[in-house]
């Protein structure tokens, strides 16, 4: 029998605790009888983070840890948004996303919040999500998609 232990951990603290080596991490989720060490990414808020394509919008993009699991992908990493262009984006998976830093604007077309550091929002399969900022946000992602996937 496994025991399990709840930690209360900040948003700021699962960023610095992913603060990486900036390269891709592979957590080995639902691996058989292998022994998986933890991943250390140390300042992972500061790396650089890729603009996302073909959309002109200021959003960028970098997952930092994937499960590596084909059956049930999921990836995490770092979202940030800046003033200018939004970003519309309709889910094919369902995502997660703690603000760590700044302000973002997300609305689902009903709902409008103004998004700030410890906030936590869940976005369903499905869902149109509009993303934009006054002038920059952070944020921790980790939906269940493959690695760089959308």
């Amino acid at each position: 029998m496994k025991t399990i232990q709840t930690l209360s951990i900040s948003a700021v603290a699962i960023a610095s605790a992913l603060s990486v080596s900036y390269s891709t991490g592979i957590f080995a989720h639902g691996a058989d009888d292998e022994v998986i060490e933890m991943q250390y990414l140390q300042d992972a808020k500061n790396m650089t983070i890729r603009q996302l394509d073909g959309d002109n919008a200021n959003a960028f993009l970098e997952d930092i840890v994937t499960s590596g699991d084909e059956h049930t992908p999921m990836s995490c990493g770092l979202f940030r948004m800046e003033k200018g262009n939004p970003l519309v984006y309709t889910y094919e998976y369902p995502e997660a996303k703690v603000i760590l830093d700044g302000q973002m604007t997300i609305s689902d077309g009903k709902t409008t919040v103004s998004a700030e550091a410890g906030d936590v929002l869940f976005f369903p399969i499905n869902s149109t999500i509009t993303f934009s900022s006054e002038d920059y946000g952070l944020g921790f992602t980790c939906g269940l998609r493959s690695l760089n996937g959308t």
